[in-house]
């Protein structure tokens, strides 16, 4: 089956490439040790361009959280996308941090991927990545 082009794709009299659409990653334990996590947040099938990606803490945080980071990138590990961009102590519940987007272009196909690397010992906070994106036209 053949994939629409997105100048092709009307949704309410727009195409999708004038849509923004937004993804989140699961939500993680800041404090869950200092092993880096990866996790496919999702794989593009037409080539996208990112336009923001942020921090969004769901759950206050306490201790000093701000020597664990978060980055975007195409591979497990990489910052790519966004790179590592440090917690920050104190936040409360909804607190947003933009990241730094350093490279906003996808390929089709090519998976978008947050990695995390938390802090250990008994810290609290909870958080996830949010990534908006459209299709290029």
């Amino acid at each position: 089956m053949a994939v629409a082009s997105p100048k092709a794709i009307k949704t309410g009299g727009l195409t999708v490439a004038q849509h923004l659409n937004t993804i989140c990653s699961s939500t993680f334990d800041i404090d869950s040790g200092t092993t880096p996590y990866s996790e496919v947040v999702f794989v593009p099938n037409l080539p996208i361009t990112i336009r923001a990606t942020k921090v969004i803490y769901m759950g206050a945080t306490t201790g000093t959280i701000d020597t664990g980071t978060v980055k975007v990138g195409v591979s497990a590990g990489s910052g790519f996308v966004a790179d590592a961009t440090n917690f920050l102590n104190g936040a409360p519940i909804g607190a947003e941090v933009e990241l730094e987007i350093s490279n906003s272009e996808i390929d089709a196909d090519q998976p978008v991927i947050v990695t995390w690397t938390g802090v250990s010992g008994t810290q609290a906070g909870l958080a996830k990545v949010q990534i908006d994106y459209a299709y290029n036209a």
